[in-house]
């Protein structure tokens, strides 16, 4: 499974709940949208209905030639030439131009929180960059090291990765120790083990070089202790070493 980036992850964290609030903010504004409109479209039926009579507005939504329309109804006594009665106006305006106010206000909103979305995304990544650049150049500068190099990393660092890199000169300084020793154990091995090859080379010629039986049987009984004399001091530097290095790890 391929693991995200510490850049992906930090825009993620950042970004994620900025997403989920403006949307939360846009159905909200959309909402408050809404009721604006219904309030100032009612305002205007009711101010079409007062131009012609006065009374208590009494709001409904209809039905008008299969279309669904927001009404407005007044009622009002009256008497003319000695006969009363009672008048009623009705003024009714169809929801397209108010889903239309509402769509444009709406879109206006999303359109400026998607701008200041974007604009913080920008922002967010930029910093994040900015933010993370100490750690790749510790990485480039860690890359461009030989194989050799195991000198401590000294290079100023941010408080959050100086553990990091506490640790990892911890980890090349046991590991040129290590190969220090073992150097050093090849060089003493070599010194030691000198003496005793030469030796067993030289008894070996004279082995070859015996001029009667007997002579090379004695030889051969000295090769035979040299080897071993060797056998034994090339298995006491390899306990040694083995002691040795498991002293190093049990100290790391």
């Amino acid at each position: 499974m391929k693991t995200l980036s510490l850049r992906s992850r930090l825009a993620l964290i950042i970004l994620v709940p900025l997403i989920v609030i403006s949307i939360i903010a846009g159905y909200w504004r959309f909402t408050v949208a809404r009721q604006t409109a219904e309030e100032l479209f009612d305002r205007t039926l009711l101010a079409s209905s007062l131009a012609i009579v006065a009374g208590t507005p009494i709001f409904f939504k209809a039905v008008y030639r299969g279309e669904d329309v927001r009404v407005v109804r007044l009622r009002e006594a009256g008497e003319v030439d000695g006969i009363t009665g009672i008048s009623t106006v009705t003024v009714w305006q169809t929801f397209g131009a108010r889903d239309r106010f509402v769509r444009d206000l709406a879109i206006r909103a999303i359109l400026l929180m998607a701008s200041l979305i974007a604009t913080v995304a920008a922002v967010v990544w930029l910093g994040i960059n900015f933010g993370l650049r100490p750690l790749t150049d510790l990485q480039r500068a860690i890359s461009r090291r030989s194989s050799d190099e195991l000198g401590e990393i000294k290079r100023p660092l941010p408080r959050e990765v100086r553990g990091i890199v506490s640790t990892l000169n911890k980890l090349f300084g046991q590991l040129e120790k290590s190969i220090k020793a073992r150097d050093d154990f090849i060089s003493d091995a070599a010194h030691q083990l000198r003496n005793p090859i030469a030796g067993v080379l030289s008894m070996a010629e004279a082995v070859r070089s015996a001029p009667t039986t007997e002579e090379s049987t004695k030889r051969t009984s000295e090769l035979v202790d040299a080897a071993r004399h060797a056998s034994r001091l090339a298995n006491q530097m390899l306990s040694y070493e083995r002691a040795s290095a498991s002293v190093d790890s049990r100290q790391g």
